[in-house]
C-alpha cells in the first residue's frame, strides 16, 4: 500500500501544478498583463491608493490619502509571485463575477479590481459588495493583491495610524482609466 501511496501523491501533485501552470501559460503576451487594485476614500479613514502588478513583475503604487506614503512608489516581484497572483485570480472565478456589486448605502470606499491581458479586460467594482450579494472570495482576492504587491510597506496600518489635518494628499485622480507609470 505504501508503494502505491507515493506515486499517487506525486501524480496528484503534478496534476495540480500542471493545472496551475495552464492558467499562467494561457497568456500569449506577458507584457499585456495588468492586475490593478484601486481603493478610494470613504467618509472616514479608508486608505486611498492604486496598485498595479504587471506581467514583468513591476509593482506600481500611487498613494492618495490616509496612507503612510502618498505619491508614486514602485518595487519588483518575482515571476513566480506574478504567476501565483494570476492563478489565484483565475481560480477565484473572477471572469464569472458580476461587473458591479453595489449596496444602497452611503459614505463607503469603492474598491475595484481590474484584470487585463491579451486585449481582454475585466473589472469588478465593490461598494459594500458583500451586502449586495458579492461572494466573500472577492475580499480575499483584494487582500491577496495587497499581500503579493506588498502594499503594507506604503499604506501602513490604518488601525493604528494617527492622521493630522491637513492631511498630505496626492492626486491619483485618473484612477483606473489612465496610468502614471
Amino acid at each position: 500500500m505504501r508503494k502505491l501511496a507515493l506515486p499517487l501523491l506525486l501524480f496528484f501533485a503534478s496534476a495540480c501544478e500542471s493545472e496551475t501552470e495552464r492558467h499562467f501559460e494561457v497568456i500569449t503576451d506577458r507584457d499585456s498583463l495588468r492586475i490593478t487594485l484601486d481603493r478610494s476614500e470613504c467618509f472616514g479613514y479608508c486608505p486611498s491608493y492604486i496598485v498595479e502588478v504587471t506581467g514583468d513583475g513591476s509593482v506600481n503604487y500611487c498613494g492618495e490619502a490616509y496612507v503612510e506614503q502618498t505619491g508614486l512608489r514602485s518595487r519588483t516581484i518575482s515571476r513566480d509571485e506574478v504567476k501565483a497572483l494570476f492563478d489565484f485570480i483565475i481560480d477565484s472565478g473572477f471572469s464569472e463575477l458580476e461587473d458591479r456589486y453595489e449596496a444602497n448605502i452611503s459614505d463607503g470606499a469603492v474598491i475595484q479590481v481590474k484584470l487585463e491581458y491579451d486585449k481582454q479586460s475585466k473589472r469588478v467594482l465593490d461598494y459594500y459588495g458583500l451586502e449586495a450579494g458579492m461572494p466573500d472570495g472577492v475580499v480575499l482576492l483584494q487582500d491577496k493583491i495587497d499581500e503579493i504587491a506588498g502594499t503594507r510597506q506604503w499604506i501602513g496600518d490604518a488601525s493604528t495610524a494617527e492622521f493630522t489635518y491637513p492631511i498630505e494628499r496626492f492626486s491619483c485622480s485618473t484612477r483606473l482609466e489612465n496610468r502614471y507609470w
